[in-house]
Order: C-alpha cells, then structure tokens, then sequence
C-alpha cells in the first residue's frame, strides 16, 4: 500500500511536466511517427515507477541512517561539532558526486588551466561550509529571509 502512495505521489508530481511534453509534441512540434507517442508514453511511465521504486528504496534504507546520525548529532549539544559534522558531510558527499567529476574534467577540456582536481575540492569546499552556515542558521534560529538579504 505504501508504494502504491509513493506511485501516486511521482505520478501527481511530474504530471505538469508530462502535460507540458504532451503539448509540445503534440500541437507545437509534433513528433514524425505516431509509434513515437507510445514511446514517449511508455518512457514516462517507467520514469514514474522507477522514481518510485528508488523513494521507497532511499525511505528503507538510507533515511532511518540520516535518522540516526541527526540524532546523533544533537546529542554533542556543542554547535561547532554539529557545523564541523555538517561541513565534513557537504564535503565529501560533493567530492562523491560522479556528475561533478565530469563536470571537472569537462571544464579542464575546454579551459586547460583549470586543474580538475583543484576544481572539485574547491567547489566541494564552498557546498561544506554552505551546509555548516546552513546547520549554524537553525541552530541559532536566524530568519531564512534576512539571512538571504545579507548575502545578496
């Protein structure tokens, strides 16, 4: 029952982009071969029972972990431990992320003086101090709106 909620809830959610390539493909620029509709069809709704599938995957597994660590974590009671924790898991989460070393190595291709490694470390730094500033702004109860108006 509880996967059949998640179903629901991709479906709804990604229902007004679908809408949108519907009427794209259908009035604006409509696509050569009919077959293709079925195609287009049949791709959504594998996207859609797919994002479900890897929800309710993420809610077994990896989220009661998060669960656990959060609660771990307050328990320091001492704010730089959970800034520092906080630093360290937007850190190395950005260094883990497969996407941003294509990025890298893409930027190195086109602007041969950037060093790839240099530019996942330092973009990898700047998201860990956002997630510490993050954790500090609840931590100390900041308003989200005058936070924003500072940095801007």
């Amino acid at each position: 029952m509880k996967f059949l909620n998640t179903l629901k809830e991709v479906f709804l959610s990604s229902l007004p982009l679908a809408v949108i390539i519907i009427v794209v493909c259908g009035f604006i620029e409509p696509m050569e071969n009919s077959f293709d509709y079925v195609k287009l069809a049949v791709g959504y709704m594998g996207v859609v029972v797919g994002q479900a599938f890897f929800l309710d995957g993420l809610e077994i597994s990896i989220l009661p972990i998060g669960k656990l660590v959060g609660s771990s974590l307050i328990k320091l009671k001492k704010a730089i431990f959970i800034i520092l924790a906080g630093f360290v898991f937007g850190l190395m989460g950005t260094v883990a992320e497969p996407a941003l070393w294509v990025l890298a190595k893409q930027t190195h291709i086109i602007l041969e003086g950037v060093n790839e490694l240099v530019f996942v470390w330092v973009l990898s730094s700047g998201i860990g101090v956002f997630v510490g500033f993050a954790l500090f702004r609840i931590l100390k109860n900041l308003n989200i709106k005058v936070v924003f108006t500072v940095l801007y």
